[in-house]
């Protein structure tokens, strides 16, 4: 049986104290950001989300999950980030708090969740998640470009600096220009992973909401580039081909079922990490994506266990236009909110991963036209060989939420 290689790139959400406080905010504009310069307290030790904050992970989670499972295609590489979306998507809602913000809030999978809270849930991530380990560099960069001629609402724009650490541009969107300069802070943002977001115009741009999450991180302990061999990996529906092929034997996070096993790889102090699902040879990846769940995600009981690894290092990237599938989650409900017209969404990520760890970017960018905004004695290690499709995704250990989300089929 002809086998599919899946990949999944999931970053969860962090338990964090907020607060927040007024500040003064700085404004710049034709292309300089106007930054906030106000930032939530830190956290208490050991903490990240607020308890009320926490009960939201796994319906963000959930959001995560369910547009994977309507994004991917069966037999192609693929990698995205739903938080970006949703970011962006949080954005745009602004300060509002009406019919628009009870869709959105559903959509995310947390219908009780009010303006205040997503905005709330939305700054812990993007002001807390980067400072859980030193050694994994994680930037998450928003801003909104307008037209000289676009009126700005000013509570919307505060909540953009105080909550998302926004820049503000004033920019002409419909000139190449103008979107060469988005282009140019989208691909310093994401270290040249991604050098170009911003869609092709086909009606006047008023807006351009933008977000973009950037992730480096080292394993713990990295693979031995000596190891790496060429090796056949078996895609389900192509012939076989050659992969570089890395190789580990280490004591890390094991679990396995019936339908696949399990493993989770740590970066750094070991708060991120790659957890990879690998179907058994009997099951097809695609069945174990209709089945995936954030609560089956976080039901996933590692145990320390010696595993033989067999891990492709890989390259993939993916463009997606969101919008009819967010469609399917209710997104038309929120759109409809808006005294506006959403001209197009698009998002482009890639994934990186070797020897030495993973590198991540992803963009998301909101085209609006708007009229305002061994020994027989010792056990025997687990074989790991991931030579056939498997799921992965990136976490941190402290909560839960989704950052990445992909597939690699070895096409």
């Amino acid at each position: 049986m002809k086998h599919l290689f899946k990949i999944f790139a999931l970053l969860l959400t962090l338990s964090a104290c907020s607060s927040n406080d007024d500040g003064n905010v700085e404004k710049k504009q034709n292309g300089d950001a106007q930054q906030d310069t106000v930032a939530l307290a830190l956290p208490e030790a050991g903490t990240l989300l607020t308890s009320g904050q926490q009960q939201y992970v796994m319906p963000l989670n959930e959001f995560s999950t369910n547009l994977y499972k309507l994004s991917a295609k069966n037999g192609s590489d693929f990698v995205m980030s739903p938080l970006s979306i949703a970011l962006v998507l949080g954005m745009a809602n602004g300060d509002k708090d009406g019919e628009g913000t009870k869709a959105l809030a559903s959509m995310l999978c947390m219908p009780e969740a009010n303006g205040q809270t997503l905005n709330e849930l939305f700054a812990t991530i993007i002001k807390q998640t980067p400072t859980i380990d030193e050694q994994v560099t994680l930037e998450i960069a928003n801003n909104l470009s307008h037209a000289p001629y676009a009126a700005l609402n000013a509570s919307h724009v505060d909540v953009l600096q105080k909550y998302y650490d926004a820049s503000v541009f004033e920019l002409d969107l419909n000139s190449q220009e103008g979107r060469d300069s988005v282009d140019h802070w989208c691909n310093e943002k994401t270290h040249g992973l991604i050098p170009k977001i911003v869609p092709t115009p086909t009606a006047s741009l008023d807006f351009l909401f933008t977000n973009v999450i950037y992730l480096k991180a080292m394993w713990t302990k990295q693979f031995d580039k000596a190891n790496t061999r060429r090796l056949y990996f078996i895609p389900e529906d192509g012939e076989q081909k050659m992969v570089s092929m890395m190789a580990s034997l280490d004591t890390i996070g094991y679990y396995e079922q019936d339908s696949f096993q399990a493993i989770r790889l740590p970066f750094g102090n070991g708060k991120f990490g790659m957890t990879i699902l690998l179907p058994r040879q009997q099951t097809k990846l695609n069945d174990l994506t209709t089945q995936l769940s954030a609560e089956q995600l976080q039901a996933l009981a590692f145990t320390e266990e010696a595993v033989d690894i067999h891990l492709p290092s890989f390259v993939s990237e993916s463009t997606l236009e969101p919008l009819p599938i967010l469609s399917q989650l209710g997104a038309d409900k929120f759109i409809d909110s808006f005294n506006a017209a959403v001209i197009e969404m698009v998002q482009k990520a890639k994934i990186i991963v070797n020897e030495e760890g993973a590198e991540a970017a992803a963009a998301t960018a909101m085209a609006i036209e708007s009229e305002a905004i061994g020994d027989t004695n010792v056990p025997q290690p687990k074989i790991f060989n991931a030579n056939h499709p498997f799921l992965y995704y990136i976490s941190e250990k402290t909560t839960g939420t989704i950052f990445f989300i992909g597939q690699y089929c070895g096409q």
